[in-house]
């Protein structure tokens, strides 16, 4: 196998497809809405050669040698398999493409009333509930932060809507928001951040008011949804306000939940890494005063046999045989 620096002519040629070039150096911002003159590329914040860099078809294309070597690595070209290969001065591979980095993702600081804005726009151009916290929250990161955040589909959570595609289960915005928890704040940690989401969203009056500037249906009513289920949550509210489940008025409350449930993730780890990665601002779960009697039978660890499993209010859906 013969091995040769590649010459600048040849290797001007640009990385196989910005994918790969976006997932190797995690180049955020690949797709733009419109062409600019010029492209310039910053590495630590310091100017490096950008000549081949160009916007196309809606697409910054990105050469890939000029990138590698103003971040110290090696480029070489094998003429034998028609392989570029990139290596750190350590003789480490630079990344290896696909692999996602270790959690939590890097993450920084959003403002909790746009992200809420957000999540409402998001439910109606993005498919829903699941799509508008999860894009509410993660939009932001691929804008501030870049990769890994950009590696995420804007379109992967849209089977979310609807309780999973209307199966009225999990509430989308629950679901795809314990995903950005987990990935920004680690799995353990994220869990116990998801506890106390679910925990706010079933004891909440929802929506709150923080869209009445700008939402279709201002002043609605609420309602505690006291589940975190789809199913239980918008028949709770739509039977209160008189309305079908298909209703627009029902879309423009799901809307505003949406941004609800992800203004309160931005809340909970804005806090998490100004304390350093700290819970210590979040309890331990503990079942509601309301259905605390039922845990003394009706758990994993009490119950015979042991077929209970859970953290939902019991006596929404199940009747209280105390009483």
């Amino acid at each position: 196998m013969q091995n040769q620096n590649l010459s600048r002519r040849k290797f001007v040629a640009l990385a196989a497809g910005t994918a790969a070039a976006s997932t190797v150096f995690g180049l955020s911002g690949l797709k733009l809405a419109s062409a600019a003159a010029n492209v310039k590329i910053l590495v630590n914040g310091v100017p490096v050669n950008s000549k081949g860099a160009r916007i196309e078809d809606g697409t910054t294309l990105v050469p890939v040698r000029f990138v590698s070597e103003a971040l110290g690595a090696k480029v070489d070209w094998d003429g034998a398999t028609n392989t570029v290969k990139i290596t750190t001065g350590d003789g480490a591979p630079a990344a290896t493409p696909g692999e996602a980095p270790a959690l939590p993702w890097p993450y920084v600081e959003l403002d909790p009333a746009e992200t809420a804005r957000l999540g409402y726009e998001f439910y109606f151009s993005h498919g829903g509930c699941a799509s508008a916290a999860f894009l509410a929250v993660v939009s932001q990161l691929k804008a501030k932060v870049g990769y890994p955040w950009t590696t995420l589909s804007d379109d992967m959570w849209r089977y979310g809507a609807g309780g999973a595609a209307g199966w009225g289960t999990l509430c989308g915005a629950l679901n795809s928001s314990g995903m950005v928890l987990g990935l920004a704040a680690g799995p353990q940690d994220g869990n116990a951040m998801i506890n106390a989401l679910y925990e706010w969203y079933s004891s909440t009056e929802l929506p709150t008011k923080a869209h009445e500037a700008y939402c279709k249906y201002p002043g609605q009513i609420t309602t505690v949804p006291r589940s975190p289920l789809c199913h239980i949550s918008v028949s709770v509210w739509a039977n209160k306000a008189g309305v079908s489940a298909s209703s627009p008025e029902k879309m423009d409350r799901c809307a505003k939940v949406s941004g609800d449930t992800a203004a309160k993730v931005v809340e909970m780890l804005n806090e998490y890494w100004a304390r350093g990665g700290k819970l210590d601002f979040i309890a331990a779960w503990e079942p509601k005063a309301e259905f605390a009697h039922c845990a003394g039978c009706h758990t994993l660890n009490n119950a015979s046999p042991k077929t209970q499993q859970g953290k939902m209010n019991c006596i929404t859906c199940h009747d209280d045989h105390t009483k």
